[in-house]
């Protein structure tokens, strides 16, 4: 009895095997998806790596758990970008406003 089980295990990966060879071997629809999912699920998990290291498509760096810690912009930064989309001369000022207890 142990030994027909075994032995249909073997068969049976055998198979598994043969259908594993077939399906690489020859072009299907099968195949071609396969393919697809292995290549995106690389894809996925090199920029996944990358953000990871060096955050530049996401704003923060990427984190499967927790709470993600977003990078701080520097002041210099946001006044070039400032600069940038409206000249220093138009640009509005804010002032805090009087207050008349402080007089």
């Amino acid at each position: 009895s142990r030994a027909q089980a075994r032995r249909r295990a073997e068969l049976m990966s055998g198979a598994t095997w043969q259908k594993v060879a077939a399906l690489l071997s020859q072009p299907s629809r099968t195949r071609t998806a396969l393919s697809w999912g292995v290549a995106l699920g690389l894809s996925g998990q090199w920029i996944y790596q990358a953000e990871q290291e060096n955050p530049w498509f996401f704003s923060e760096a990427p984190t499967l758990t927790g709470t993600p810690q977003a990078r701080e912009l520097p002041l210099e930064d946001m006044m070039k970008w400032n600069d940038k989309v409206v000249s220093a001369s138009e640009q509005l000022k804010w002032k805090a406003p009087r207050n008349d207890a402080q007089k």
